[in-house]
């Protein structure tokens, strides 16, 4: 045989027994190197209760505001907080209402034994209230018309006011009678005292007359 051709051979057996020495240690090599690796679930079912768990656990992280005001406050002031935060409730308004003044008071006005007391002002809401008393110690029988009664303040104006408990009629007898006049203090404006005319009705020979009766705001 030609040495040549016996040359070659010898020499593509001895490549090819390289190639397959290289590629066996190269596979061994790589599998070592991948060893305890794993290919990660990436199965439909898998992802969506690995979400549902997650979106579980935000849930449950979520406080609402108010429930953490509650149990700051409850912290501060040293109570337990209470389970759920509960709104507080705005109380009613109630009417403003200034105590009477009674520097001046009563204001009384005697005619032939009727007596006309102013006997305190004081501020209700807004307008001026005025407790008034009736008392007649004669023996006859007095009217009143009250919507004749005239208020007059310290700049001469006059002023149209509502009278409410006092009766028609005042019997005899010495009997206290209690009422209110009240004039709302949008009419008021500027004025500081108030005067105070009623006559009996219809024969007008009483006249009673009670001045300096404080406006007060």
């Amino acid at each position: 045989m030609n040495p040549t051709v016996i040359l070659t051979l010898l020499l593509l057996t001895l490549m090819m027994g390289a190639g397959f020495v290289s590629a066996s240690l190269g596979y061994a090599l790589g599998r070592e190197a991948l060893k305890g690796i794993t290919q990660p679930d990436l199965r439909p079912t898998a992802v969506g209760e690995a979400n549902k768990k997650k979106a579980a656990h935000q849930a449950m992280m979520i406080v609402p505001e108010e429930k953490i005001l509650a149990d700051v406050q409850a912290r501060i002031s040293g109570k337990p907080a209470s389970p759920a935060a509960v709104a507080p409730v705005a109380p009613s308004p109630t009417p403003q209402v200034t105590p009477p003044s009674n520097g001046n008071f009563p204001i009384s006005s005697e005619v032939q034994g009727v007596t006309l007391q102013v006997l305190n002002a004081q501020k209700q809401g807004d307008v001026l209230l005025l407790n008034v008393s009736l008392q007649n110690s004669s023996n006859t029988p007095v009217k009143f018309l009250y919507s004749s009664l005239s208020l007059t303040d310290n700049q001469g104006k006059m002023f149209n006011a509502n009278t409410e408990g006092l009766p028609g009629e005042l019997p005899p007898g010495g009997e206290v009678f209690a009422g209110t006049i009240s004039i709302p203090l949008a009419l008021l404006a500027g004025s500081e005292t108030l005067s105070l005319t009623l006559m009996d009705y219809p024969d007008q020979q009483l006249k009673f007359e009670l001045s300096g009766i404080p406006v007060v705001r």
